[in-house]
This record gives structure tokens, C-alpha cells and sequence, in this order.
């Protein structure tokens, strides 16, 4: 690219794909490597370098403080779910079996008081750990408030 007095020259990224041509990934380093930037993506979803890098590093604060939910889900999937729970001293608040897929859900809380309630997705059996507020007491009531925001604690609040 040309200004009055600049030429910018970047060289075209490497592009590393899973066996879907338009989902990016590379589970060893970047799955967009450029001059300005590299770009780390495990099965599509943009994670931090750290993760593919060194998921050695992957700690609960992480974990527990990372917002999208994908990544959440492959931190966990990496950390090891069994090791997730164990050092998190999760205590199960509430627990049921899923009428539609017949997934049982677990509704849990942290020692730091950070309650989410493990789902599977049904069409790709992927478990998530979702954040819902601590008021939360039920997996149906963490289901509502996921789904729409409703839940018996929400009602009637402006």
C-alpha cells in the first residue's frame, strides 16, 4: 500500500484449515501467521496464543474469568474437566436429568461463589460451562435466565 512517502508491504498470512475449508485452526501454533499479527484459532474459535502455545499455562482465573463461552469451553476441555472441578472445589447446587436430550445438567458453584451451570450441546455432545447470577438456585431457573433472561429473580426488577 502506497502514501505520498510510505510503501507498506505485508507478505500474504499463512492460512492453516481443518478438513472444513473455511474453519480455521492449528493446534500446535498459529492458524494465521503475517508480518502484523498472528492469529490463534482452534477449530474456528479465536483463542488467546497461550492456549495453543502453552496450555500448560491455562489456569481458574482464566477459566473463570474468560466471557466467551467457546473459549471457556476449550480452556476447560484443555485444564481437563475432573482437574477443572477439583481445583475449583465446585460443590453441586442442583442437579437434573434434561428432558430433551436426556443430558443430565449440574448447576455448580466455585468456591469463589461464581455459579455455572455444565451443559452438553445435543447436536455436538460439547459440555459448557455457563455463568448465571448467584440468586440462581435451579438448573431450570439457569435455564430460563440463559434463554431469556427470565427467571423468577428477574421478574418485576427495572
Amino acid at each position: 500500500h502506497w502514501t505520498d512517502d510510505t510503501l507498506y508491504w505485508v507478505a500474504k498470512p499463512r492460512i492453516h484449515k481443518t478438513e472444513n475449508p473455511r474453519q480455521l485452526h492449528n493446534d500446535t501454533y498459529a492458524a494465521v501467521e503475517s508480518d502484523v499479527e498472528n492469529l490463534y484459532f482452534l477449530n474456528g474459535v479465536l483463542v488467546p496464543a497461550f492456549v495453543v502455545v502453552r496450555p500448560d499455562w491455562i489456569s481458574l482465573k482464566h477459566i473463570e474469568t474468560e466471557n466467551n463461552q467457546e473459549v471457556r469451553r476449550i480452556m476447560c476441555e484443555l485444564y481437563g474437566w475432573e482437574r477443572y472441578f477439583a481445583d475449583s472445589q465446585a460443590a453441586v447446587v442442583h442437579r437434573r436429568k434434561n428432558d430433551i436430550d436426556n443430558q443430565w445438567e449440574c448447576l455448580m458453584e466455585s468456591k469463589d461463589g461464581t455459579r455455572m451451570l455444565f451443559v452438553a450441546d445435543p447436536s455436538t455432545a460439547r459440555k459448557y460451562p455457563l455463568r448465571v447470577p448467584r440468586e440462581i438456585k435451579t438448573c431450570d431457573d439457569a435455564q430460563r435466565w440463559l434463554s431469556c433472561g427470565l427467571s423468577q429473580f428477574s421478574v418485576g426488577r427495572g
